[in-house]
């Protein structure tokens, strides 16, 4: 039978159950006229039939099934059932309802970020060779904080395993220029940094030693979700210029699609700047740097192949 004429039986579901009662009939009926015909009486002919026919409810079950799609009958009984439920306790089915959600909404939380960190592997080329520079504090029972500017400097002098050294600061920006005026996440970094990860942009260029010296420093490379978002794919916004924080910022690039460095970010990076970290300039721009929140600092390194650990560093005492 088609699954169409089975939907539409749904709609006709006493006259689907009179015609299996008379096929039943019809079927224990012939087996009575053949025990009969064996010479047994008509009593012992029908107990024969009826046994041999076997329990009539499960046949009957089984050729609805045949006629009907009984899961969508069931669906709407258990349906029916539950309004009724909720309408009489309708407290208790809140309550029940909203333990579920979530329930369900925090596995599925849970089930993301457990993907994201350990299942799915990162956007970019030979990922098992990418670390992350972090500060350890034993004494003060602090693990996986974030390094200063001095500290990634030094690991970056000292290191022999470790090729480039690079960073990224987030922030809060106000963009304009786009299909409106949005708030977004902001990374600066350094000019290595993409090198670092092996990634190239979809559309532009990345950033070059140029882009980190004063007075044209105001580049940025947006992120293929902001782009297509706020200008609409454009292919054309290389060379645009947007507002950055009321400043004036000509974009460069855009990245391809999957690619970002949002790992340690509550929100996607929509866009990055370039930022150069020296001494000179951290001294010139400390004040600024711990008040923006430095704990959002991060290193990442690309690891040599090096069969031996990577060496705990001391910062100097200059910077």
């Amino acid at each position: 039978m088609s699954a169409l004429s089975r939907f539409v039986n749904l709609f006709r579901r006493r006259s689907v159950d009179r015609e299996v009662d008379d096929e039943l009939t019809f079927h224990v009926e012939m087996l009575t006229d053949k025990y009969m015909r064996q010479g047994l009486s008509r009593d012992e002919a029908v107990r024969a039939a009826r046994r041999h026919a076997g329990n009539t409810l499960v046949a009957k079950e089984d050729m609805r099934e045949v006629h009907i799609m009984m899961w969508i009958d069931s669906l709407a009984r258990d349906l029916a059932y539950g309004a009724r439920m909720f309408l009489r306790q309708p407290g208790t089915s809140f309550l029940a309802v909203l333990t579920l959600s979530l329930g369900i909404g925090a596995n599925t939380v849970i089930y993301s970020l457990l993907h994201a960190a350990l299942i799915q592997p990162l956007p970019f080329p030979s990922p098992d060779r990418l670390v992350a520079v972090v500060d350890d504090f034993v004494t003060q029972n602090q693990f996986d904080a974030s390094p200063t500017v001095p500290e990634t400097l030094d690991v970056r002098a000292a290191s022999q395993t470790l090729d480039p050294v690079s960073f990224f600061d987030t922030r809060d920006v106000q963009i304009n220029g786009g299909t409106e005026p949005v708030r977004a996440i902001s990374a600066r970094i350094e000019a290595d940094f993409l090198r670092t990860l092996a990634v190239q942009p979809a559309l532009g260029r990345t950033f070059n030693a140029g882009d980190h010296q004063p007075g044209r420093d105001r580049v940025v490379i947006l992120s293929d979700a902001f782009w297509r978002r706020n200008f609409g794919a454009d292919p054309k916004v290389i060379d645009r210029t947007i507002i950055v924080n009321a400043a004036p910022h000509t974009v460069v690039g855009v990245l391809a699609p999957g690619v970002n460095f949002d790992y340690f970010t509550p929100e996607p990076i929509e866009l990055y700047v370039p930022y150069p970290m020296t001494r000179s300039t951290y001294r010139a721009r400390a004040r600024s740097l711990q008040c923006a929140g430095s704990s959002r600092l991060r290193g990442c390194a690309t690891r040599r192949p090096s069969s031996r650990p990577m060496p705990s560093f001391t910062p100097s005492a200059s910077g």
